[in-house]
């Protein structure tokens, strides 16, 4: 790791480091059963829900940050901070 003047590493090694390369998995590893309803009601990431959807997933992030929803669709926080959408088409 790089050291910056005063003695600290760099901010975004020191992320990197502490949470690891975010790969394609889904936020959730255990199978929807053992996660109950809200799961299976909530089965998409942003990412694919952007997808699902026909838009960037930082356009689904943009829209959360300054209305809590896409178009009317409000996802749910999990407790690791990442978001659960529906599995919806949204018609604009």
């Amino acid at each position: 790791m790089n050291k910056t003047l005063a003695g600290h590493a760099d901010p975004k090694q020191r992320h990197s480091a502490r949470f690891g390369v975010v790969g394609a998995q889904s936020p959730n590893p255990l199978p929807p059963e053992t996660l109950g309803a809200e799961a299976t009601r909530y089965p998409l990431s942003t990412s694919e829900f952007a997808a699902l959807n026909l838009v960037k997933a930082q356009t689904v992030r943009k829209a959360f940050c300054l209305t809590n929803s896409y178009l009317g669709v409000r996802p749910r926080k999990l407790a690791n901070n990442r978001l659960a959408w529906p599995a919806v088409q949204v018609v604009a």
